[in-house]
C-alpha cells in the first residue's frame, strides 16, 4: 500500500509495532501538527499516544521530529481535551 493511502489507524498500528518508523512518524506527525488529538479505531488521541511512546533512540535520531512531537504535545495541552471545555 503506497504511505499516502494509510489510514490514522493504519499509522498508529505500524507506528505501535515500531514498523518503517522512519516513514510513518512523519506521516503520522503531519497529522498531529494540525489534529494533535488524531485518533484511530481507538481513543481520542491514541495516535499521540502511541508515538510519544516510542523508544528514546529513536528520538536521538530524529530530533526535528521529537521537537514537532513536543510541539504537538503542547499545543493541546494549551487547547485542553474536549472534557476540560
Amino acid at each position: 500500500m503506497p504511505l499516502d493511502q494509510l489510514s490514522v489507524e493504519d499509522l498508529r498500528l505500524l507506528i505501535g509495532q515500531q514498523i518503517a518508523l522512519g516513514h510513518t512518524v512523519p506521516l503520522a506527525l503531519e497529522i498531529l501538527g494540525s489534529d494533535p488529538l488524531a485518533s484511530g479505531d481507538c481513543d481520542l488521541g491514541d495516535r499521540l499516544e502511541v508515538t510519544r511512546q516510542l523508544p528514546t533512540d529513536y528520538w536521538d535520531d530524529y530530533p526535528d521530529q521529537l521537537s514537532r512531537l513536543t510541539s504537538a504535545i503542547c499545543s493541546q495541552k494549551l487547547l485542553g481535551t474536549p472534557d476540560e471545555t
